[in-house]
């Protein structure tokens, strides 16, 4: 197990070395008993970082925050609120949703 481990420079897991070591020895063990072999080895598999796809950045304008997270409306049209969504489609082309919403009454006006 430590020799299929250190050969792959520690990218093997305990799921990868039961596939492996059930193949090659034909051994008939269960995927638990590697793991709590390797746990007792001391035995770890390097995780790779994931892929972060999106683009930060800060806002070039930051609005003023007027509401103060008061989100109740005594009468239709008196607090409305929007979000911009930004959507990637084709060849680096851009579309943008914005709905806004009527606290009043809880609809969308546009």
């Amino acid at each position: 197990m430590k020799e299929d481990y250190e050969e792959r420079d520690g990218i093997l897991g305990y799921r990868q070395i039961t596939i492996k070591l059930r193949r090659e020895h034909n051994l008939k063990i269960n995927y638990k008993r590697f793991y709590r072999l390797m746990k007792i080895v001391g035995l770890k598999s390097v995780s790779r970082k994931k892929n972060y796809n999106s683009i930060k950045s800060t806002p070039e304008v930051i609005a003023e925050n007027i509401l103060n997270q008061d989100f109740k409306a005594q009468h239709t049209c008196e607090k409305w609120l929007t979000d911009v969504t930004e959507f990637k489609y084709g060849n680096e082309k851009k579309a943008y949703l914005s709905a806004i919403l009527n606290f009043g009454d809880r609809s969308i006006v546009s």
